[in-house]
């Protein structure tokens, strides 16, 4: 069984995407899966992680204002942001928080 390629891989293989389903692969539901292709093209339109992660927090604000309330997109959009704050950011709390362990050890 392949492996299902994750929001940050994607983002560094691909430049642009013309495809009406993500990247990620399709959900079963043409709809959706066209969100899903928007949303990714917005991503790359964004290279720096604080404003990918700004933009869907907006998305997810907009989304619900905008039509009834899709969970799957919801979730789904929220799983790109928890991937990609885990990929750049969560080693460097980590490794503050090792430092600052290793300076309590110290004093």
């Amino acid at each position: 069984m392949l492996e299902r390629t994750t929001i940050t891989e994607a983002l560094a293989m691909w430049s642009h995407w013309h495809c009406d389903i993500s990247p990620l692969g399709p959900r079963g539901d043409y709809a959706l899966d066209m969100q899903l292709a928007d949303a990714f093209r917005a991503l790359l339109y964004r290279p720096a992680l604080k404003d990918r992660l700004a933009w869907i927090e907006r998305e997810l604000r907009r989304a619900s204002r905008r039509r009834p309330s899709d969970d799957r997109y919801h979730a789904e959009i929220i799983s790109w942001w928890l991937a990609i704050w885990e990929t750049e950011k969560a080693p460097i709390v980590a490794r503050r928080f090792h430092e600052r362990e290793l300076r309590l050890c110290v004093s």
